[in-house]
C-alpha cells in the first residue's frame, strides 16, 4: 500500500498491519520520524526504514532515535542503526 501523508498512512493500517514500512522522513502530515516512532510503540516487531534526501548529521541521529530497522539517506548506503 502506498501513502502520501501520515494521516492516509494511519486510515490504511486501520484495516491491515504490513509487515514492514519504508517511511520518508518528510511524509506529508505529521513529522515523519514522529509517525515511525508512533508504528514502532503501535507494531513493536514491524520492519521499518527510513528514507530521506536530506543527509546531515543531525536528521540521521533523530532518525536513530526513532528505531528504525534501517535508514537511508540521499548520499550514502543503507545502514542499520546499532
Amino acid at each position: 500500500l502506498a501513502a502520501t501523508s501520515t494521516r492516509d498512512a494511519s486510515a490504511h493500517l486501520s484495516s491491515v498491519v504490513p509487515d514492514a514500512a519504508i517511511v520518508d522522513v518528510f511524509l506529508g502530515g505529521e513529522d515523519g520520524l514522529e509517525f515511525v516512532s508512533s508504528l514502532r510503540r503501535r507494531f513493536p516487531t514491524m520492519g521499518i526504514v527510513v528514507i530521506s534526501l536530506e543527509d546531515t548529521e543531525s536528521l540521521a541521529k533523530k532518525a536513530i532515535a526513532s528505531a528504525p530497522a534501517a535508514i537511508i539517506g540521499a548520499s550514502s548506503r543503507a545502514c542499520a542503526p546499532a
